[in-house]
């Protein structure tokens, strides 16, 4: 069975087009396309980089590392995908197209981004203004481009609450994490308000995908309560 971040780092380069430059492979984080070579590949559209499920899958992967390793490891691991070569160049590219897959991937994003903004890894100022930039963008480009269904909007949000329950779970600091998940939960609200408040299945669909227990579970930290959490009142209160 492969290891998460095995499997996580193998996901990633499956958006890098042929040509990039594997990440060097260590004990602890072996060779992606040294692995995909003896593993297989995990087929199709998420080669390309456009399965959004697969993309947000990333997250679950993470989480398991998260949970599972030292904070050392954990540390390294992050500082390993902030500042790989390959990785790097397609993220640029993501940046200049806009790309969707960085939305669909945006819950790693921002675990990371809440790790580097928090302390809790340290990169140089180029690393630095590229992981902030990819965490605007993924921002902009959901508002911008939400994917057309509902599916999305759940995505969207229940990837901010993985980031920082991940980050509650592992005893890292959760003040960027908090702030991130108010702003995509605002924002959750705001793009259904605006392309699907008409659509009558509408909040029946984001209420089947959006896991209600992750919702709850950042709601003391990051909204104070029920009463003052928009997306809660939106999609779950009684008469929603």
């Amino acid at each position: 069975m492969l290891s998460a971040p095995l499997v996580l780092m193998m996901l990633l380069v499956m958006v890098v087009p042929d040509g990039g430059t594997a990440m060097t492979a260590s004990p602890n984080h072996p060779s992606p396309r040294m692995a995909m070579r003896t593993q297989g590949t995990i087929g199709g559209s998420a080669a390309k980089g456009t399965d959004h499920q697969s993309l947000a899958n990333l997250l679950t992967f993470w989480q398991e590392y998260e949970m599972t390793r030292s904070r050392s490891d954990l540390g390294q691991f992050a500082k390993d995908l902030c500042t790989d070569s390959s990785l790097a160049a397609h993220v640029k590219r993501g940046l200049e197209n806009q790309s969707p897959w960085l939305r669909d991937s945006a819950g790693l994003w921002l675990r990371l981004y809440g790790m580097h903004q928090d302390g809790e890894i340290e990169l140089d100022e180029e690393e630095s203004t590229r992981l902030e930039t990819t965490v605007e963008s993924c921002f902009s480009i959901f508002e911008n481009n939400h994917g057309g269904h509902e599916d999305f909007i759940a995505a969207w949000y229940q990837q901010a609450c993985t980031a920082l329950l991940c980050a509650m779970l592992s005893g890292s600091s959760t003040t960027t994490l908090t702030n991130l998940v108010q702003r995509a939960g605002r924002l959750t609200v705001s793009v259904f308000d605006a392309h699907y408040s008409n659509k009558s299945s509408a909040l029946g669909e984001v209420r089947s995908k959006l896991n209600p227990e992750y919702v709850q579970a950042v709601e003391e930290m990051v909204w104070g309560g029920a009463d003052d959490d928009p997306v809660w009142s939106k999609f779950f209160a009684t008469g929603s």
